[in-house]
């Protein structure tokens, strides 16, 4: 996996299989990537309809870049990733402390 694909993926695409069964069958669906691209950029692929996936907020105004969820560039690098019964152990501790925590803070956070 490319460090675009890692950072971009989401609970929403990561099936952790049965808990019960030591997550045999836990896998992740890549379908997008996070990307830091210039505004010029941007606007063409505003033009493009379902390339932006989702926009975070910028810090500073005068920045000339913007970060970006956005789909893969080609529709091959679309997959599913099998991952190892250690690593979903992992994921699944770190998935119910971020669930704790949005409790706690709320839906905000």
């Amino acid at each position: 996996m490319r460090i675009g694909e890692i950072t971009g993926l989401r609970w929403q695409f990561v099936s952790l299989g049965d808990t019960e069964n030591d997550f045999d069958d836990a896998v992740l669906q890549v379908d997008a990537q996070l990307q830091r691209i210039s505004k010029k950029t941007f606007d063409i692929l505003q033009r493009k309809k379902d390339q932006v996936k989702l926009i975070f907020p910028s810090l500073k105004e005068s920045s000339k870049t913007i970060l970006v969820l956005k789909t893969l560039k080609t529709k091959s690098s679309e997959r599913v990733i099998w991952i190892p019964a250690t690593t979903a152990a992992i994921l699944w501790k770190l998935k119910k402390h971020q669930e704790d925590l949005k409790a706690i803070l709320g839906d905000e956070y």
